[in-house]
């Protein structure tokens, strides 16, 4: 389980290195551009709020604030990045690819910056729990 928890924190700190940010709400595009707002501002409790793991994952001990350490490193990067580049102009998400369930969705995240014609692509899961839309470990 703890490779699995690893492994899904590792590829969110590849994505999110371009992107990241989400809240908690009504649909999953909206989640996942304030969860790419909220890596770029720096806010890990936000962060940390929009992210959903397994029961087993989350009560075991010193989880929560490895977590945090990772989204911390992440969120470093993107700002660097994001400096780098003059600072985010933009955060746009494209419409979400649902399960057949209808309880899993995967977004397009397109962070596009005030000195870059790069943009910043990322691919967020989220997951639909009892709360809203979460981001999905």
């Amino acid at each position: 389980m703890m490779k699995r928890l690893l492994a899904g924190i590792l590829s969110l700190l590849m994505a999110f290195s371009l992107a990241a940010c989400g809240s908690g709400g009504s649909s999953p595009e909206k989640v996942a551009e304030r969860y790419v707002e909220l890596v770029y501002k720096g806010d890990a409790d936000g962060v940390l709020k929009l992210i959903v793991l397994k029961p087993e994952e989350r009560d075991k001990p010193g989880v929560e604030d490895m977590l945090r350490g990772k989204i911390k490193a992440m969120m470093a990067k993107a700002q660097e990045k994001a400096d780098k580049a003059g600072g985010v102009k933009d955060i746009t998400a494209a419409p979400a690819n649902y399960s057949e369930d209808k309880q899993r969705a995967a977004v397009q995240v397109t962070v596009t910056f005030k000195k870059s014609d790069t943009p910043d692509v990322a691919r967020i899961r989220l997951f639909h729990t009892d709360d809203g839309w979460k981001i999905n470990l």
